[in-house]
């Protein structure tokens, strides 16, 4: 069983009116997470941006992080370290901390897959092979592999 980060970005898409095309496959993903298919890790950052949400938009994400029952990760001081060194190293501009958090906590506690829809930020080839060059230069196994739910699915 893998075990999966799931950051903010699919959470946001079990909100109603979401791009069908985003939303469909990011259910499925979290269903199989709700059944265990996949071990689901979220952090102390994902509940952080959803606090952050409108209050409507806020306990429909509740709601549905409840029902998977993701692991909370907490941030430890590495996490911090690792992300900061992130956006040092240029591989995210310094408003992309929390995407940088994401990724730093996915590569400290060792997880084998990050899933994201944040094509620009995190899930792409390019970043995903800085953030692991830069995680192994940081004495982190560096063995992150970055999908989205789409491609998780094509994989089953």
């Amino acid at each position: 069983m893998r075990r999966v980060y799931l950051e903010t970005s699919v959470w946001s898409m079990v909100v109603p009116g979401q791009n069908p095309l985003l939303q469909e496959p990011t259910l499925l993903l979290l269903d199989q997470c709700s059944a265990r298919m996949h071990m689901p890790f979220i952090s102390d950052v994902v509940s952080e941006e959803v606090g952050r949400a409108p209050s409507d938009v806020k306990k429909i994400i509740v709601s549905k992080i409840d029902a998977v029952d993701p692991e909370v990760l907490g941030l430890a001081p590495e996490i911090e370290a690792l992300a900061t060194r992130f956006i040092a190293e240029g591989v995210l501009q310094p408003g992309r901390a929390d995407d940088a958090r994401h990724v730093a906590c996915a590569l400290v506690y060792e997880l084998d897959w990050l899933v994201s829809w944040n094509y620009r930020h995190i899930a792409n080839v390019r970043k995903a092979e800085a953030f692991n060059a830069i995680a192994v230069l940081s004495g982190f196994a560096g063995e992150l592999a970055i999908h989205t739910p789409l491609e998780v699915l094509e994989w089953e």
